[in-house]
């Protein structure tokens, strides 16, 4: 009876927390599986969601370049790279050599792998379209396996993973359609850590060797993704720079992992076309040889010295940092005006400083991107001194941890001043939060002690601690998870490829009296680029700005001077003054610079026009957006168009008509003026207003000529142009009678475009696309957007 009693309250009493640490501890590899399956099937249905809402499609300008060269791949084999070199449709006359100028790795493994596409029905385009989220469902996987290795904890790996997978700043580039090199890179960066990691803890020396030549060899293969393969031995770099902090360096080290380690990566580079011998005296190839100089040095000084610590190594490095910095200022080692800009020195030219990705970053935003993951990171970099060696004895590894979180922080610097460096932060930052997570359970585990042996309740006080920093970094993980899920949701939901909106970004619509967003889907550069492959003669020359060159080469097949690469500043600085300049001029530079035909060549370009219909009359005027310049709001900017209007500033700066260096639009002379009701209002392009002499600067430039020519075309009604879906339902629904552009914002009186008379132009046609979303008319009244295509002859 005593027994049946004492079995009833066993069976009756409650579990404890040890009881609870004891059962999860059990079922640990399980529920991690589980876990790290539900996480990464939503970070990969996060990243697939447009292709889900509105199909599968590349987005951007560069995916388009990708897919051309798998395309190329896959038609002409995987291994002929000749016709590569001189390929004329691009930069055209000259042409362009892709093997130096672009990273082929991306397509070369998107055409190599597309058996597995085709087996699921999906065009080569659809499957590079694929490569961005494969390569995040190969990332949450190597990232957990890297920190779990790393720090022996599953805690940590989940933790990396979840911010991986769900940190907005690391979906942006991994998102489907968006074939980008650093998104797809960074899973490869995680791999060369991982086997360095293995190199590094092989007990037998051949074994070590061995692993470090394939890391090295796997750390030069990201050359061919993405020229940031720099940052993987940067990473390492700094790890050889901290071990002989943590344990005297060894000769066994160099031999058998820092040389092995970059011969591997030598042998790789001297493969790789641009690269070779010449690669070793470059800034980059410095830095890969970087790791292996600067633990020989200290290993050198070791043997000097006889006894060496921390402090004589702090010298060296100092020593090492300083002549490196010498070498840099001195532009003996100028690593390039990109990664000058990271660092905070700004010497970018008009052009690459126009693109948007080499713009500062607001901290706010990297807060929105990867904030949760910043702040695992700043709290590992400040812990792990005091953590590390319970985490592990290995000097190298306490070296590589707080190499991770060093990098990392870097690289926020770098993001703030560049948001090139946004995804790459990011996706860095979540690898460090988990290396903290990690190593923080790591090191509340009981030791094994004597003490520890002689009372069992010593092992108690870790335990619960262990549990207690495990609900804290999960209640971290699961509230930044929760909000990069929601974030991330609402953007990826009303995202559609680029050229399916016309570069119009989600709108929010008001749906059952809920706000969502959409994606503002038109067929204004679709239908453009139809035409322009059915209606103008195969060898014809495309000018545009540079933005578009791959959307139409890639679909059109013809040749463009400029693609979405700023490989050769100088020929886009002649096509920005060809867009800007007069006819005469521009005739000119179209015939001496890029040796175009009359007949064969065709004018491109696009901007965003607000319709207003008021009983049947249309007033058509490109999109204003008024903004504040002054904080009381006396004085307000008002921008023209959200197409190539307002880039124009950017091509009179890379044309060298205006200061080169000017900061706005509205301090240079094609800004103008207008007076009202005691407000200022600085109108960029000037098209109106005070000076006059400003109006007329404009007006007279080519590309606004072509412009006001082409809207005033529309008065002869719109039936002869190509009007897609939506704008063919609104305009069906009134009698249009009279169209009037003009250039003001809603509420200002200003007079209206005058018309012009081309001499050396002629309209071809005009591609419309009118989102269904920004329409509200009602009978024979209301506002709708649309996107206009021009297409222009130039007649010589």
């Amino acid at each position: 009876m005593a027994g049946k009693g004492s079995r009833r309250k066993k069976k009756g009493r409650s579990v404890s927390l040890e009881d609870l640490y004891t059962i999860l501890e059990a079922y640990s590899w399980p529920i991690t599986i589980v876990l790290l399956v539900l996480i990464g099937a939503v970070g990969i249905y996060i990243r697939v969601l447009p292709a889900i809402h509105y199909g599968l499609e590349l987005d951007a300008n560069d995916p388009w370049i990708a897919y051309w060269m798998a395309k190329y791949f896959h038609d002409n084999g995987l291994f002929n790279f000749e016709g590569l070199k001189n390929v004329k449709t691009f930069w055209y006359p000259e042409g362009r050599n892709f093997i130096t100028s672009a990273k082929v790795g991306v397509s070369w493994i998107a055409a190599a792998t597309y058996p597995i596409g085709k087996a699921f029905g999906l065009t080569l385009r659809e499957w590079v379209a694929l490569m961005p989220p494969i390569a995040a469902a190969i990332g949450i996987v190597v990232v957990f396996g890297f920190v779990y290795r790393l720090t022996g904890s599953k805690l940590g790996g989940l933790t990396a993973t979840a911010l991986y997978s769900l940190a907005p700043g690391a979906i942006v580039r991994t998102t489907v359609g968006f074939v980008e090199k650093i998104g797809i890179a960074f899973p490869l960066i995680v791999v060369f850590l991982w086997v360095i990691l293995e190199a590094y803890r092989a007990s037998e020396t051949r074994r070590k060797a061995a692993l470090a030549l394939l890391g090295g060899a796997v750390g030069a293969s990201i050359a061919l993704i993405w020229g940031g393969y720099a940052l993987a031995f940067a990473i390492i770099l700094v790890a050889a720079a901290l071990q002989p902090f943590f344990e005297r360096p060894k000769l066994d080290d160099v031999k058998y992992f820092y040389l092995p380690l970059y011969i591997g990566a030598l042998a790789v580079f001297l493969a790789l076309p641009g690269h070779g011998l010449s690669f070793l005296t470059k800034p980059f190839g410095m830095l890969v040889v970087s790791p292996l100089v600067v633990y020989l040095a200290a290993y050198g000084m070791a043997r000097l010295v006889g006894e060496y610590d921390w402090k004589l190594h702090l010298w060296l490095i100092v020593a090492l940092v300083s002549i490196a910095s010498t070498l840099i200022a001195s532009g003996v080692a100028y690593p390039g005006g990109r990664i000058m800009a990271a660092l905070g020195v700004r010497h970018l030219s008009p052009l690459v400083e126009s693109v948007q990705e080499h713009a500062p970053t607001a901290f706010s935003t990297i807060m929105r991107e990867y904030g949760p993951a910043l702040a695992l990171t700043i709290a590992g970099a400040i812990i792990e001194p005091f953590i590390g060696g319970r985490v592990s004895r290995s000097g190298f590894e306490r070296a590589l941890r707080a190499s991770i979180y060093v990098v990392a922080l870097f690289l926020v610097y770098a993001n703030k001043n560049l948001a090139y460096m946004t995804e790459m932060a990011s996706s860095m930052n979540t690898l460090a939060a988990g290396v903290f997570a990690g190593s923080l359970i790591a090191a509340s585990r009981p030791q094994a002690s004597p003490s520890r042996r002689r009372s069992p309740r010593a092992g108690e006080a870790p335990d619960e601690f262990r549990v207690a920093m495990a609900a804290v970094v999960a209640l971290i993980v699961i509230i930044g998870s929760a909000y990069g899920l929601n974030q991330a949701y609402a953007m990826n939901s009303g995202k559609a490829a680029s050229i399916e909106t016309s570069m119009l970004g989600p709108i929010r619509v008001v749906e059952n009296g809920k706000p969502k967003l959409e994606a503002p889907i038109n067929g204004a550069w679709v239908n453009a680029l139809r035409f322009i492959n059915r209606s103008t003669p195969p060898d014809a020359l495309i000018v545009s700005w540079w933005d578009y060159g791959y959307w139409i080469t890639v679909n059109t097949n013809r040749p463009t001077v400029a693609d979405g690469a700023t490989l050769n500043e100088t020929q886009i600085r002649m096509l920005a003054r060809v867009l800007t300049g007069s006819e005469d001029g521009a005739s000119a530079l179209l015939r001496e610079v890029f040796h175009a035909e009359p007949g064969k060549t065709y004018i491109v370009f696009y901007d965003v026009f607000l319709g207003i219909l008021n009983n049947g009359t249309l007033r058509i005027l490109p999109y204003p957006s008024i903004s504040n310049i002054t904080a009381d709001g006396t004085e307000k900017a008002v921008i023209h168009g959200m197409g190539d209007l307002p880039k124009s500033f950017q091509m009179l700066r890379i044309g060298y008509r205006v200061d080169p260096f000017a900061p706005s639009p509205f301090v240079t002379n094609y800004s103008t003026i207008v007076y009202q009701s005691g407000v200022v209002y600085h109108h960029f392009p000037g098209f109106t207003g005070t000076p006059r002499a400003n109006v007329e600067r404009v007006y007279n430039t080519l590309l606004y000529r072509l412009m006001v020519a082409g809207l005033y075309d529309l008065n002869r009604g719109f039936d002869k142009y190509i009007l897609d879906s939506g704008c063919k339902s609104i305009m069906g629904r009134v009698n249009i009678t009279f169209v009037l552009p003009s250039v003001a914002s809603s509420g200002l009186t200003v007079s209206s475009l005058q018309p012009v008379a081309l001499e050396r132009f002629r309209l071809v046609n005009m591609s419309i696309g009118c989102p269904v979303q920004l329409a509200h008319v009602a009978g024979s009244s209301g506002r709708f957007v649309a996107v206009i295509v021009f297409i222009f002859e130039w007649e010589g």
